[in-house]
């Protein structure tokens, strides 16, 4: 009789329903470390998953404020615009992936699917109270951890209230992006995710790299 697989959200370690996904508890199977347990390994791809973040985050703020110094806020954009994505195609790589997507979208690329919707509606509700989501997608095969994107005080350059964008913001955002819905935000307000996919057992070598990089905080 085949298995009714059951939907599951891991929340470092502790599981709680997640309507519309199709997952269940991870084995060992396929993984080229079988001592490990899967609650170990559970708390280790959420670990380094987390540092894959700084990660990108580390280098696309160098970027950005390459581009405030050189051309202030206007200039910020230009370099989200043309460099964003190529940070993200760069950390793109041994079995792990990052993207950023939002319910007020500025690039119409980073539209959430229903799953990551329903995941960024619990962060802004307040439902989530941990920094993060972690689950198996695939058993022992695909896993996705989510965290959110808190706006901080320079980001209102650009996301802030409409009235008081930096100057040449919006005429810049007009050009750029005219469809654009990610403004009207306040410091400390979340505006969207980071969500990195893991292949699984690709993903465990930088996994393990990841976890002994010293430079990254835990």
């Amino acid at each position: 009789m085949k298995k009714t697989l059951f939907a599951a959200i891991i929340i470092f370690g502790i599981s709680f329903p997640l309507a519309g996904d199709d997952i269940s508890q991870p084995s060992l199977r396929g993984s080229s470390s079988p001592a490990i347990t899967a609650e170990a390994k559970q708390t280790k791809i959420a670990e380094a998953s987390s540092r894959f973040i700084q990660r990108f985050q580390s280098a696309l703020k160098g970027e950005l404020m390459a581009g405030m110094k050189a051309g202030g806020p206007v200039g910020a954009l230009d370099i989200c615009k043309i460099k964003a994505p190529k940070i993200a195609a760069a950390h793109t790589h041994s079995g792990w992936s990052i993207k950023r997507v939002s319910d007020r979208n500025r690039n119409p690329q980073n539209i959430p699917d229903s799953v990551e919707a329903d995941i960024l509606n619990r962060f802004v509700e307040g439902k989530a109270t941990p920094a993060a989501f972690g689950h198996w997608v695939k058993p022992d095969s695909l896993y996705h951890y989510y965290a959110p994107i808190v706006t901080g005080k320079l980001c209102l350059n650009c996301h802030g209230d409409a009235a008081s964008l930096a100057s040449g913001v919006p005429e810049k955002l007009k050009e750029l992006y005219p469809d654009d819905r990610a403004v009207g935000y306040k410091e400390g307000d979340i505006r969207g995710l980071f969500v990195v996919t893991v292949r699984w057992p690709e993903g465990e070598e930088l996994m393990r790299q990841l976890l002994a990089d010293s430079t990254l905080a835990e």
